[in-house]
């Protein structure tokens, strides 16, 4: 039984493919021959095919081997971001040559890869090229919405794993893939990542895996060495194989003066010859009315020529542009000398294009129609064979010379034209600021002359309310001052006439002393007590006169006070009104707590006089009340 794989035995890898632009995928065929020598897969799908390098290969080697295949291709055929977009032309060319070599075995199925899942059942499919959206979450995506259809001896191929910019994620994917199952990646041709995920593949291609991880530089050399006989290192233009001449497309990219170029932006149009001259009429959607327009005439090298371009808001009024020349951006290609009415393209690579500025014609074509704009193209020289493309580059590099000084004019007509937007651009910003500074200013004068007046009708306000205050503060302060004082004065005045009965009293207690001797030593004491009495009223009066001294001039200073801060209503009115306030509350509270000591006082003072009285004529009475 074999044990090491012997890559001499599968002469499959040496078939000639059939080959259509753009040829990225060309130079792993020979292990896509390989793969299905050795997998002999029940079911293949294939996710993304665009022209069908990749898949036709399959079904070639599926027809040569025999194999019993049931193939299909998933694809949109819209193209996508990472790839191009194109009209329905791939899809028909390709049609066109598969059906009735391979129809019997193989479908193409029109769809998009998340509605395509469903069609197939679980553990189905044996090998699957991924070859779609080549972001990390996009091609993440299709591994694992496919995962389950995934047989349990199926293999992966994943494409591009060897681009890293545009937002390629599929190096990295594949990368998290190897530590779950084992892979090997083919680095030529933007790569192509060989992941096993079924646990029971065919013994003779676990063989080609071992080797493969064992002698990695080799395998790889092997390979690239096979794709160098179908495909340039480069991926432009194929060296063998049944090359089928390129399909003629013009393109019209359109364009904002701050956007770039991309095919989201863009009109498609097949010509129907190779040379001649060709009318080709686009029609933008409405609103839309771009400044720059870039007409690739084909992507192909050749000689062309645009005679005439004219645009319109419809068919039947259509304006030729005038000085086409004059209005030549950025091109691809070497313009050719010319009156000036035209403009002559060589083109020596597969993407000759010429860009022009068409701002001030566009500007005056109502919104509400479509943009159409008609292009009188004249094909002089048309390379469909990729197989000449590299000879025409190597004989158009000998015209070196004059290829820079007609680059160095193109440069210079579009340096001045750019110069001259900025221009207008700047003089338009300087006019918008000298505008919005005139408009700013007389809006500041206006808001601020507003918030002066209205500050001062506040502050006019507040005047009025503090004059208020101050009227109902008098008004109210000064009969409580009085009321106070008349109710002091009927307390001295009690006082006093108590004062003079305790003199009375004391009068007559003289004289009883005089008539009892006997008893005047209790006599002397009730004297002294009385004496004390007297003090203590005395005392009263001194506090009940000090109470009303030390509350006038508390109310005379907080009059001044109040007649100082009325002299500062100025800038400082939200303050005088918070210590307005605060002064009205102490001035409340000072009254209160000389109300309440005065209450108080008098209340001691009745108590005093009545215990007294009470005590005095309680023992006078006993006294008298005793026999003699």
């Amino acid at each position: 039984m074999k044990t090491e794989f012997r890559a001499d035995e599968h002469p499959i890898v040496f078939l000639r493919p059939h080959l259509t632009f753009p040829y990225a995928w060309a130079g792993h065929i020979p292990f896509a021959y390989l793969a299905i020598d050795l997998l002999r897969p029940r079911s293949l799908v294939e996710l993304g095919t665009d022209s069908g390098n990749s898949y036709l290969a399959f079904c070639q080697a599926i027809s040569k081997l025999g194999s019993h295949t049931t193939c299909v291709a998933v694809d949109c055929w819209e193209g996508d971001a990472h790839a191009r977009h194109y009209g329905n032309e791939v899809y028909d060319t390709l049609r066109a040559y598969h059906d009735p070599r391979y129809g019997t075995f193989s479908r193409l199925f029109r769809s998009y890869f998340d509605e395509a899942v469903d069609s197939f059942d679980e553990g189905s499919i044996d090998l699957l090229h991924i070859d779609g959206l080549h972001s990390y979450e996009a091609v993440r995506h299709d591994f694992e919405t496919w995962l389950p259809k995934l047989s349990n001896r199926a293999v992966v191929l994943l494409h591009d794993t060897e681009v890293r910019e545009r937002g390629f994620g599929v190096a990295q994917f594949l990368q998290e893939l190897s530590e779950r199952y084992a892979t090997f990646n083919f680095q030529h041709s933007n790569g192509l990542g060989v992941v096993v995920v079924g646990a029971e593949i065919p013994a003779v291609f676990s063989q080609f895996m071992k080797y493969a991880l064992a002698s990695p530089y080799a395998v790889r050399g092997y390979f690239e060495a096979l794709a160098g006989t179908i495909v340039q290192p480069d991926g432009t233009t194929p060296v063998a194989g049944e090359v089928v001449d390129v399909d003629v497309v013009s393109s019209l990219y359109y364009r904002l003066e701050n956007e770039s170029f991309d095919d989201q932006r863009t009109l498609t149009k097949r010509m129907s010859g190779d040379e001649g001259t060709f009318l080709l009429h686009f029609a933008l959607a409405d609103g839309v009315r771009p400044d720059y327009i870039r007409l690739d005439p084909a992507e192909v090298p050749g000689v062309f020529h645009i005679d005439r371009i004219a645009i319109g808001g419809t068919d039947n009024v259509l304006v030729p542009l005038d000085a086409i020349s004059a209005r030549l951006g950025h091109v691809s290609g070497q313009i050719l000398p010319g009156d000036g009415t035209s403009i002559g393209l060589v083109g020596s690579d597969n993407d000759p294009y010429v860009e022009l500025s068409i701002a001030d014609v566009v500007r005056n074509i109502p919104k509400e129609n479509p943009l159409i704009i008609e292009i009188s193209l004249r094909v002089e020289i048309l390379l469909r064979d990729p197989r000449l493309w590299k000879i025409a580059a190597a004989q158009l590099s000998s015209l070196g010379p004059l290829r820079e000084i007609a680059q160095t004019q193109i440069d210079i007509r579009v340096l001045s034209r750019e110069i001259q937007s900025l221009l207008s651009a700047h003089n338009e910003q300087h006019a918008n600021y000298w505008r919005q500074s005139d408009e700013l200013h007389a809006s500041m004068t206006t808001a601020l002359t507003g918030v002066v007046e209205q500050r001062m009708a506040t502050v006019r306000s507040r005047q009025e309310d503090i004059h208020a205050l101050q009227e109902r503060y008098t008004s109210s302060l000064l009969p409580q001052q009085q009321m106070s004082n008349e109710r002091l004065d009927a307390l001295d005045t009690r006082l006093e006439e108590l004062a003079g009965i305790v003199q009375t009293i004391g009068a007559r207690l003289v004289d009883l002393a005089q008539q009892h001797a006997s008893q005047s030593s209790d006599i002397s004491d009730h004297l002294s007590s009385f004496a004390l009495s007297l003090q203590q009223v005395g005392s009263a009066q001194e506090r009940i006169q000090a109470i009303r001294d030390q509350q006038f001039a508390g109310l005379q200073e907080r009059q001044q006070q109040t007649d100082c801060h009325l002299t500062e209503v100025g800038g400082r009115l939200d303050a005088l009104a918070a210590l307005h306030e605060t002064t009205s509350a102490q001035s409340q509270a000072g009254n209160a707590q000389h109300a309440l000591e005065l209450h108080g006082l008098k209340e001691q003072l009745d108590t005093l006089i009545e215990l007294q009285q009470r005590s005095f004529f309680g023992r006078i009475r006993r006294k008298f009340s005793k026999p003699a």
